[in-house]
């Protein structure tokens, strides 16, 4: 077999190999070969029971790699390679499905068995693929695409060579690839004169002793954030950082969230911190947040109280292309000198508030501005995480009720223009500008909406589903803003949707507690020509797991039933595909055609009770 040293399997490559596998069981051999560096005579002797909780939070994993020559269980001293999250959900869904219990070898074949299903795998890739490269593609090359990819990523060596049990630094070698000038001249950069870092290592400054820069350095590796007089002291220290990301995941409300933040901002080295929410009744009380040494409180306050009346004069940020965009920093006007650096909480195009906060004009640079831009962006995503969580778990909702006659909404547009009327059927986010959606068109010709639609900037795309005597039924592409997209940014979720006349009338529901004029303000700012004509709390409707089970079995045939689980049980739903249609069939003693048949009907009578509130 020809070495692939000189040419390493590329990326690309790899993901060839692992679409060519063909069973839930090659996937997981390729991706434990590719994804952990593990030999297959190592790969022979695993057990469920060798997965290993490295960090609970956020979960990290490892697996215990037995030694094959070994006569005694794996201690905790033994190697401990790293484990992706991803992989290690897809190792316990393969011994949960095959009855692998904990101490059982997850593989229980010999490794050179294992070598063979790469081989096998590889192959199969080299002919899908037209790559005759991969035909020779080992479970050697797979462990060195581990290695290379690992240290192409800057993991420390120390760490590859821990993790994959090579035995020097030596072996790893092959696998660096020469560094470029560029990369020698970057390396070093912290070694010249302003470079931020160590500078000449004959010059210590005169108020720092030599030991104390031990305290910047661990596990042989040099941290530049630590506390130090040579440090940057723009960048906000690790540890207040992790401490805000779990404060803020650990919340449970959005008073929760604004007060944390608030607070663990001050920790990172900010002087004054306020977060002050967006449409909110003028008698809330900002939240706000001082550092304890803080002698003038009440000037950083007003300071930062001038500037957010600065910022909500400026009106809305707009989409954020990343979380930076929004950040703003200006002297500050009152109070302690400094500087004001205030950012949006945002998410997608719905602005929950505005977080400003004081620090000292050294802090001010481009390190912490970076910081607190992605501050604003996760205490945005954590605030709609949390109405949507309320909302899934609340005995009822707040129902409201919207109207629309804005003509730069599509569907009043074309409904007022063209005489029809339209009702949505569903609505699919395809991402935070774009959304698929199924209409019901009555009393018009869909060659006329298509034309419209052409016209039409926001409408990407349009088709024609089917035709029936009551009407026709039409899919379209929607990019940009609409009505539907603005409830949905605010946390409501849209029931019912009719538009008849250049009049759209939608129903929405929305957790208890939402800010019902922040969602009124919002729609109008986008859409003037809109108003809030109802509001009223709606019970829950609770549908038992055994009803919804009883329901659907009412409506399947023996047969389809039948099929459906042969189908889900045999792997056939799995992927890699544990077996195949023609398979299951063969087993069911029906043909392929058959099985498909019954197949499609039992889907779409479980998607029909699944999706449509309406189905008989």
């Amino acid at each position: 077999m020809v070495s692939r040293r000189d040419r390493p399997l590329t990326p690309r490559q790899y993901r060839q190999v692992l679409d060519a596998a063909d069973t839930y069981r090659e996937a997981l051999i390729v991706r434990l070969c590719g994804e952990t560096g593990i030999r297959p005579a190592e790969l022979a002797a695993v057990t469920p029971g060798a997965v290993r909780t490295l960090v609970h939070h956020p979960p990290r994993y490892g697996l215990a790699v037995p030694d094959p020559t070994a006569t005694t269980p794996v201690s905790v001293t033994d190697r401990v390679a790293y484990l992706p999250t991803g992989l290690e959900r897809s190792l316990r869904r393969y011994a949960q499905s095959n009855g692998v219990g904990e101490a059982d070898r997850l593989f229980p074949v010999t490794p050179r068995r294992i070598q063979m299903v790469v081989a096998e795998v590889t192959s199969r890739a080299a002919d899908r693929a037209r790559e005759p490269a991969l035909e020779n593609v080992s479970s050697s090359d797979l462990r060195q695409f581990f290695a290379r990819r690992a240290l192409a990523a800057d993991v420390n060596p120390r760490v590859v060579k821990a993790v994959g049990g090579w035995r020097s630094f030596e072996a790893l070698e092959p696998y660096l690839p020469e560094p470029t000038p560029a990369e020698i001249a970057g390396a070093f950069e912290s070694f010249e004169p302003g470079g931020g870092g160590l500078g000449s290592p004959l010059e210590t400054p005169d108020d720092t002793q030599p030991g104390d820069r031990t305290d910047r350095i661990a596990d042989g590796r040099f941290h530049p954030n630590a506390q130090s007089p040579t440090s940057d002291s723009s960048r906000p220290p690790e540890e207040p950082t992790a401490a805000l990301t779990k404060s803020i995941l650990e919340a449970s409300s959005h008073d929760e969230i604004e007060r944390k933040a608030c607070e663990r901002v001050v920790d990172g080295r900010s002087v004054a911190a306020m977060i002050e929410r967006t449409g909110s009744e003028t008698t809330r009380k900002p939240v706000t947040a001082v550092d304890e040494f803080l002698e003038d409180r009440e000037g950083a306050l007003e300071a930062l109280s001038v500037a957010l009346e600065e910022r909500a004069v400026d009106g809305a940020t707009g989409e954020l292309e990343s979380p930076t965009d929004g950040v703003q920093a200006t002297p500050s006007p009152t109070g302690p000198t400094g500087t004001v650096v205030t950012v949006p909480i945002q998410y997608s195009d719905t602005v929950y508030g505005t977080l400003a906060t004081l620090v000292p004009e050294e802090r001010s640079g481009t390190d912490f501005r970076t910081w607190i831009g992605t501050v604003g962006w996760q205490l945005g995503h954590a605030i709609d995480a949390v109405r949507r969580r309320r909302l899934l778990h609340a005995d009822s909702r707040l129902e409201l009720e919207f109207t629309c006659r804005d003509e730069r909404a599509f569907l009043a547009d074309v409904t007022g223009r063209l005489g029809c009327r339209i009702t949505l059927d569903s609505l699919v986010s395809l991402d935070d500008r774009t959304h698929l959606s199924y209409i019901h068109l009555e009393d018009g010709d869909p060659a006329d909406v298509f034309e419209r639609a052409s016209a039409d900037d926001r409408v990407r795309d349009c088709r024609l589903i089917e035709t029936a005597a009551t009407g026709s039924r039409l899919e379209l592409l929607i990019g940009g803003q609409s009505p539907v997209i603005t409830l949905l940014e605010y946390g409501l979720t849209v029931r019912e949707l009719e538009a008849q006349d250049g009049h759209i009338r939608m129903t929405a529901q929305g957790a208890n507690d939402i800010d019902v004029r922040t969602v009124v303000e919002g729609l109008c700012g986008a859409f003037p020509e809109s108003e809030l004509v109802g509001k009223r709390s709606v019970e829950r409707p609770v549908q038992t797991a055994q009803s919804f089970r009883q329901g659907l079995e009412a409506r399947l045939t023996d047969r389809q039933e039948a099929a459906l689980r042969a189908a889900y049980f045999g792997g056939y739903y799995d992927w890699p595909r544990e077996s195949t249609a023609e398979e299951v069939a063969d087993a069911m003693g029906i043909s392929s055609p058959t099985l498909h048949n019954h197949l499609r009907k039992g889907q779409q009578e479980l998607l029909r009770t699944f999706f449509d509130d309406r189905a008989e």
